[in-house]
């Protein structure tokens, strides 16, 4: 009967607390697609025991009290019992099954622990979602379904064939019928192009040893002598010293990145509501810890509540084993 009312609220609260036993936790998970099977699982929320969450925080007792329309000892009385039944039980088989939620057991260090049912799924919106299985599109080919038949096929054009002895004569006949004109343009066309190429050549190494030495054009090619030449001095032309020593001088400005610090949280429990988190948090620095809550940022809604902050992510994995030990399996790390 307990068993019943521990599953419904577990659908409604992220937490359910058995006095003097512990407290289950659930934890939002999105949906998954197996990179070999193809297999989407749907957003569920997982469960997680810590047995410090001991202190009654009355929900299960007012639960079964409104449902059994009974008083709240009585309730209190029947979750005593059930509570007392399951330490009973792990004392003699060292395991207890609670239906459709999953089983505790005793692990080598003598601490409970609690292995979740992978078939329950209590996020309300997933409701109705199952397993789906992604099949991949076979695509069948027929290569003789593209082919026209022979009747709508357009006839073949084949040239005819020529002999080798018939197109050379054809191709003599055609040079010895051609104009005298013809021929002599095609032996001036090469000569145009060399001469062309020629100067070209010549006038760029003139102008490059005209650079060199300082020297005007009216030097180097001594035709054009009589012509108005430019007074004006190709030395004038240069750099000073000065405005290359300036340009040396400009200094070099180094991209600075800033590395972006992250923090690392050790995480007892997750909420959607704050006031379960701030819950935990009263039953925590009861103890002597002083935890505290992280809010949900703009991509996430559950409030974390964080046991220890480190600033290096290998301490805060090998914290894990004590705070698992003091705190359950439930507890992790979360960056930020």
């Amino acid at each position: 009967m307990i068993q019943k009312y521990i599953k419904e609220l577990l659908h409604e609260y992220n937490c359910v607390v058995l006095p003097s036993l512990g407290g289950f936790i659930t934890q939002y998970i999105s949906a998954d697609i197996h990179p070999v099977t193809l297999k989407i699982t749907p957003p569920a929320k997982e469960i997680a025991f810590n047995e410090l969450l001991g202190n009654d925080d009355g929900i299960l007792i007012t639960y079964i009290s409104r449902d059994m329309q009974i008083s709240l000892e009585q309730a209190e009385e029947m979750v005593k019992e059930f509570v007392e039944n399951t330490k009973n039980n792990l004392q003699k088989f060292n395991v207890y099954l609670i239906e459709g939620i999953g089983k505790l057991f005793y692990n080598t260090s003598n601490k409970i622990e609690f292995l979740p049912e992978l078939e329950s799924n209590f996020l309300e919106d997933s409701f109705g979602l199952g397993e789906i299985f992604l099949k991949p599109v076979e695509q069948t080919y027929n290569a003789m379904d593209k082919i026209p038949p022979k009747s709508s096929r357009p006839p073949l054009r084949r040239r005819p064939l020529v002999k080798k002895e018939e197109a050379k004569t054809k191709e003599l006949k055609k040079s010895k019928s051609a104009p005298e004109g013809d021929q002599e343009n095609r032996i001036m066309k090469p000569a145009i192009l060399w001469g062309i190429v020629m100067l070209v050549l010549f006038v760029s190494s003139a102008v490059l040893y005209m650079n060199k030495d300082n020297k005007s054009l009216a030097s180097i090619l001594p035709s054009f002598s009589g012509r108005q030449t430019n007074k004006e001095n190709l030395s004038s032309r240069v750099v000073s010293p000065t405005n290359t020593t300036e340009t040396a001088n400009i200094e070099n400005v180094a991209n600075v990145t800033v590395a972006k610090t992250q923090k690392y949280y050790v995480v007892i429990g997750s909420f959607s509501a704050e006031a379960n988190a701030k819950k935990l948090v009263d039953k925590t620095t009861s103890s002597g810890v002083l935890p505290t809550v992280i809010n949900p940022e703009s991509n996430e809604f559950k409030y974390r509540v964080s046991i220890a902050e480190f600033a290096d992510k290998a301490e805060a994995r090998a914290s894990l084993k004590n705070f698992k030990a003091k705190y359950g399996n439930g507890v992790w790390v979360l960056t930020k």
